[in-house]
């Protein structure tokens, strides 16, 4: 007599995604953040100090977050700050910061390896 396991295999291949894309949307936050507190060069702030840092009001910085889309396998980082564009981008007074392009292009490894341990963890 065959007896199918499809039922839980499955159920145990999108445990394995919904924590692999959890584990990634945190790093991948904590990424952004980080390379926003190293900043790209010094900026003068309203209190006169000087920092390289994207840091006016920890505003932008606290808002980066991460959403899953289980069904399409993604993370979405981002913000919901309207000027989060023209510091990321720049405007024709200043000069861009691609924080989120740079934080998760100098944390890709990091990424897939969270990845890679988290499904790995739940399947086996």
């Amino acid at each position: 007599m065959f007896k199918s396991f499809e039922k839980q295999v499955l159920t145990a291949k999108n445990l394995a995604i919904d924590r692999a894309l959890h584990a990634m949307g945190q790093k991948a936050v904590a990424g952004v953040q980080k390379r926003m507190e190293k900043g790209y060069f010094p900026t003068k702030k309203k209190d006169g100090t000087v920092s390289p840092a994207i840091r006016e009001t920890s505003a932008l910085i606290g808002s980066i977050q991460y959403e899953i889309y289980p069904q399409e396998k993604s993370v979405v980082i981002g913000t919901n700050i309207e000027y989060a564009t023209q510091v990321h981008e720049g405007t024709r007074k200043i000069k861009g910061r691609p924080y989120l392009k740079d934080g998760i292009d100098e944390n890709m490894d990091k990424i897939k390896k969270v990845c890679e341990v988290e499904v790995k963890r739940t399947i086996t």
